[in-house]
């Protein structure tokens, strides 16, 4: 039995493409071995020692990428996908990185840090990743009516940028981001996005349609 355990762990994981993560609840999901998670944890500890795969956190890894200049680093990305989508989560990067991801600074992050909707207690392993349950995301989220995928992460992403900012220093990237608005937000989308503001973001919402009544009118 044990034997047959084994297969079915390396054969799920061999067929995982390089650089994608995965989790410990994923594989006995997938391949029905709930009652046996214990010789799963085992093969998975031999699958590390091989160098098959890689631990980037608890109960989660990755099969390592590797070029002709060496391993490719995990990208920190595929690791919050994974486990966000196991909590059924919604995630964001953070203010300082998600005005870096829009171009709105050149300020770089030390620490790749989201937000998310849900409280997610992950000890992450020699990566600069780190979530924070974010309430106010998950009262956006939950009233953003944006099913096109592009829209809505460059909505969650704005989204982002704004709770770092206040009405004061606003001013500083007025321009920018009246430009990312209409650039990255179909019209509905610009609607939409507006419209799950709450009450303490209006501010946003006046000074957007002050910049361009015509577009950002609210019915």
């Amino acid at each position: 039995m044990r034997i047959n355990i084994a297969h079915s762990v390396r054969q799920y994981v061999n067929h995982q493409r390089f650089g994608k993560v995965f989790t410990f609840e994923q594989i006995i999901d997938r391949k029905k071995l709930i009652s046996k998670a214990n010789a799963v944890s085992a093969e998975m500890v031999r699958l590390m020692s091989e160098g098959v795969v890689k631990r980037v956190g608890k109960g989660t890894y990755y099969r390592p990428k590797v070029s002709r200049f060496g391993e490719i680093p995990v990208d920190p990305e595929e690791v919050i996908k994974t486990i966000t989508s196991t909590k059924k989560a919604e995630y964001v990067l953070a203010s300082t990185s998600a005005m870096n991801a829009l171009g709105l600074s050149t300020q770089l992050p030390m620490v790749y840090k989201y937000f998310v909707t849900a409280r997610i207690r992950t000890d992450f392993y020699h990566l600069p990743i780190k979530l924070e349950y974010k309430e106010s995301l998950g009262k956006f989220t939950k009233h953003l009516h944006i099913q096109n995928i592009d829209d809505r992460k460059n909505a969650l992403l704005l989204w982002s940028c704004l709770t770092g900012l206040n009405a004061n220093n606003f001013e500083k990237y007025e321009d920018k981001i009246h430009y990312k608005f209409i650039s990255l937000l179909s019209l509905d989308a610009q609607q939409a996005f507006l419209q799950a503001l709450p009450k303490s973001m209006e501010w946003i919402m006046v000074k957007l349609e002050n910049k361009n009544e015509s577009i950002y009118s609210i019915k």
